[in-house]
């Protein structure tokens, strides 16, 4: 399981403070992806009023029929300074507040007050934004949300998600239980929404919008709570479901979540018969079902966990001072499915602070990089203070979708070296690199052992003996052009390097030049 899972608490206090109000309300639209993308703000005499359409959304009406009903998992992401923020939703209920810290732990806020303003004691530190996730109640009678802040604090909300989303189908039924579904998004990490069908079995309407408005990365079918006494009556949806997305998205899974037979014979029947792919979960208690639908999305995702600290994704921020972490993850995915490249570096900021694009703020290598590594098509998918985990994260979340890769370096793991010992630091880079191996099967993947550091010279010495054997038993190709930054004596070559850690470009030029020689090796 994530480690997102693992909450603690802040313990606030009461502060008495002027608070300037961001208000989030519900908008009607038409596609899915207009859910996540925030609008601008405009001011307002006496507060400052924020559009975000990330409530319930109606797109679809049937004649004589209840609406369908999409609606994102409503996770409203923002960053402030604010040392006191405050919520109200338009329920009794007013929602859950979460601070994400800057290694991707999740932490519950619990309020010092009740309704109808929740207050809390923000964790704003080192005078910079920290990140929260304001999950309102999931309900379908949320008519506005208020988010207020200290006035002259910071606030932005983050940018929009564009990874695919997942969608689930649920009967209207199933309403009150769908707690789990928040779990889930939470734990995953990824876009959800979720779509009510009043009437099973005449949605064809409605699906028909849906897929032809967003490509979902998955579809799950949740038939458990619905009070429907004849389960054949479901045949119709799951046809209509398949029928759709192989139309406009075959590849896309399907998961079928019911304790019916009959349901299951006809999951059974489709997958004989078509080329769509159909998975099946009998229905998990209440208490298990977001841990065990989790873990049926994963496998069917690849999206799989390891035991060890560095097989679990997670996002970070430790480099918030320098570039904003979540927004170069959506620039790099942008820019791979527009420019669609062969050659891909993915690592950490020795990477990230090389060169080449997508753009960087700093730059230690420009000429090695100008000379060698663009003329073979390189793109840069360093991030600064990347983890293995991170790394992890970035390529589940789709930073290896939009290509089909000939090439793909993996240098990261020195990072690692304060948290975890040389066995977790090697079980993760074997994890990652199943997983490069999963979403881009054809590519060829070099490994790069990684480079010596300043008093840790013996330890990555070790390491790299570790990576050596992971890249044999994964069919990767290993280097090591770190052998060539040491001296005679075993201690690395200091003018290689800036800092005893980052390469200069007399050290990107030793890197290089073994990487193509990789690259073009036969075998």
């Amino acid at each position: 399981m994530s480690n997102r899972q693992n909450l603690t608490n802040h313990n606030p206090t009461a502060m008495d403070k002027s608070l300037s109000r961001v208000m989030l309300k519900s908008s009607i639209i038409a596609a899915l992806t207009a859910v996540c993308a925030p609008v601008g703000a405009y001011t307002h005499p006496d507060s400052t009023l924020w559009h975000d359409p990330s409530c319930k959304t109606q797109i679809i009406h049937e004649e004589n029929h209840t609406p369908a009903l999409l609606y994102a998992v409503p996770s409203t992401v923002f960053f402030t300074d604010s040392k006191e923020i405050k919520t109200r939703a338009t329920t009794d209920d007013a929602g859950r507040l979460y601070h994400v810290d800057r290694d991707g732990v999740w932490h519950l806020c619990r309020p010092a007050n009740t309704a109808p303003y929740l207050t809390y004691h923000a964790k704003a530190t080192h005078g910079a934004s920290e990140e929260y996730r304001y999950y309102p109640p999931l309900t379908h009678h949320v008519s506005h949300i208020e988010i207020g802040t200290e006035s002259g604090a910071t606030f932005r909300f983050a940018a929009a998600d564009s990874s695919r989303p997942i969608i689930v189908f649920c009967s209207d039924d199933t309403e009150a239980g769908v707690e789990w579904i928040t779990d889930m998004q939470r734990n995953l990490d990824l876009p959800t929404a979720i779509m009510t069908i009043s009437c099973v079995g005449k949605t064809d309407t409605a699906i028909t919008a849906l897929t032809k408005q967003t490509t979902a990365r998955l579809y799950i079918l949740d038939f458990t709570d619905s009070t429907d006494t004849d389960p054949r009556s479901y045949a119709a949806t799951i046809t209509g479901v398949i029928s759709e997305t192989g139309q406009n998205s075959p590849a896309t899974p399907i998961l079928v979540v019911s304790d019916s037979k009959v349901i299951q014979a006809v999951c059974d029947s489709i997958n004989h018969s078509t080329s769509a792919t159909i998975h099946y979960l009998p229905t998990p208690d209440a208490r298990r079902r977001a841990s065990s639908v989790e873990t049926k999305v994963r496998e069917i995702l690849g999206m799989r966990q390891g035991n060890a600290p560095t097989c679990v994704e997670v996002s970070q921020r430790r480099d918030i001072g320098a570039y904003d972490w979540h927004q170069r993850h959506h620039d790099i995915c942008h820019y791979i499915d527009s420019a669609r490249p062969s050659n891909l570096i993915i690592g950490n900021s020795i990477v990230h602070y090389w060169g080449g694009k997508p753009g960087n703020i700093r730059v230690h290598g420009p000429e090695t990089w100008r000379t060698t590594m663009e003329p073979e098509g390189f793109v840069n998918m360093g991030c600064g203070w990347d983890k293995i985990e991170n790394v992890l994260w970035r390529v589940y979340h789709g930073e290896l979708d939009g290509t089909d890769a000939e090439n793909i370096v993996v240098m990261i793991g020195t990072n690692n070296i304060a948290f975890n010992t040389p066995d977790e630091i090697a079980e993760g880079i074997g994890h990652l690199v199943e997983a490069i191996e999963t979403r881009q099967p054809d590519a060829r993947i070099i490994l790069a052992g990684l480079l010596p550091r300043r008093n840790l010279e013996p330890t990555v010495a070790t390491i790299n003996r570790l990576l050596e054997q992971i890249a044999k038993d994964k069919g990767a190709r290993y280097i090591n052009p770190g052998i060539m930054m040491l001296q005679s004596d075993g201690k690395i070559n200091e003018s290689l390097f800036i800092d005893g850690l980052h390469p200069n470009d007399k050290g990107y030029a030793i890197i290089a030049p073994q990487i193509v020689a990789a690259m073009k090796r036969k075998k």
